[in-house]
């Protein structure tokens, strides 16, 4: 049983960091404004946020503190996304006029984002993806001023 429950992690981690990785990685986008807009899109995705999948994330995350297994998955997860969006941020950052604190930023974004996707769950009819992505767009523009997510 505890191998599924491992496999099953792992299937959902690494579908998620495959789609993360190719937005961030992709060499198409013709501006990082396009490709934080790709990235926003994915990340409220009917893919990403449906609901049993979702439930599984949380429900694991909630076992890692305990489980050094999931702990050790779900933190090597976090990692190579927090990578990969602190590079983009700090593409960002160094288009802006004011100083930008990148890591304090891809700290505050990953936050956000996790904490709008319990809302989705938990409360799908007040926190609608459309509602989500209007939330995490405003934050980068608050943040990033130059570009429009």
């Amino acid at each position: 049983k505890e191998n599924l429950l491992i496999e099953t992690l792992r299937f959902v981690t690494d579908e998620y960091n495959r789609g993360q990785a190719e937005i961030l990685d992709a060499a198409t986008f013709s501006s990082a404004a396009e490709q934080l807009a790709a990235l926003v899109q994915f990340q409220f995705s009917r893919s990403v946020t449906e609901a049993t999948k979702m439930a599984v994330w949380f429900a694991f995350y909630g076992e890692a503190t305990s489980r050094p297994t999931y702990q050790k998955i779900c933190a090597d997860s976090d990692a190579r996304a927090a990578r990969s969006v602190r590079a983009l941020f700090t593409q960002l950052g160094a288009m802006q006029e004011a100083l930008v604190d990148v890591g304090a930023v891809t700290d505050g974004y990953i936050a956000l984002i996790d904490g709008l996707w319990l809302n989705i769950l938990l409360a799908p009819q007040k926190m609608t993806r459309a509602k989500a992505k209007r939330v995490a767009r405003t934050f980068l523009e608050g943040v990033f001023p130059s570009i429009k997510a």
